[in-house]
């Protein structure tokens, strides 16, 4: 209907992402309210997670940020997950077609590096997620270790 090819790994790899970020949130989640509560985790999450977003390369591109403030770009698994789901759309496609003399969005590689995404490979973007996701459950883990201990003073 809308033109675009029928790629079955490419709908994989965006579900893959997709299910990735999902339980990563999950996490978050359960982490903070674990921590914190819930009602202070409620206030808490937006707070965290905004910084994160800002530096995933959506409104600020890699290239545009300043020397000392790049590293928090590899901490965003935002980024990642923006990265993966822009790979998972245009890496490795054939020119796109175009009814006008001139289209600069044409080549989805020019709109890659447009959009600033490096060239990291999609098995690397799933398993830094994933590593996300067990760090997370291995410190939310040690916060409910924690709570259990101290309940029991």
């Amino acid at each position: 209907m809308t033109g675009q090819p029928m790629e079955y790994y490419r709908m994989l790899q965006m579900w893959s992402v997709c299910l990735l970020i999902t339980i990563l949130g999950q996490t978050v989640g359960i982490l903070t309210g674990a921590a914190f509560g819930t009602q202070t985790g409620f206030f808490l999450i937006p707070a965290v997670t905004t910084p994160l977003l800002l530096f995933a390369g959506y409104f600020l591109k890699l290239r545009e940020m300043l020397i000392y403030l790049q590293p928090l770009s590899t901490v965003s698994f935002f980024r990642y997950t923006y990265e993966g789901m822009l790979q998972a759309i245009y890496l490795n496609r054939p020119n796109l077609s175009c009814t006008e003399i001139y289209c600069f969005f044409q080549s989805p590689s020019k709109i890659l590096s447009i959009m600033d995404v490096p060239t990291v490979p999609f098995h690397a973007i799933l398993i830094i997620l994933a590593s996300w996701i067990i760090c997370l459950h291995i410190f939310t883990y040690a916060v409910l270790c924690w709570r259990i201990y101290y309940a029991k003073k």
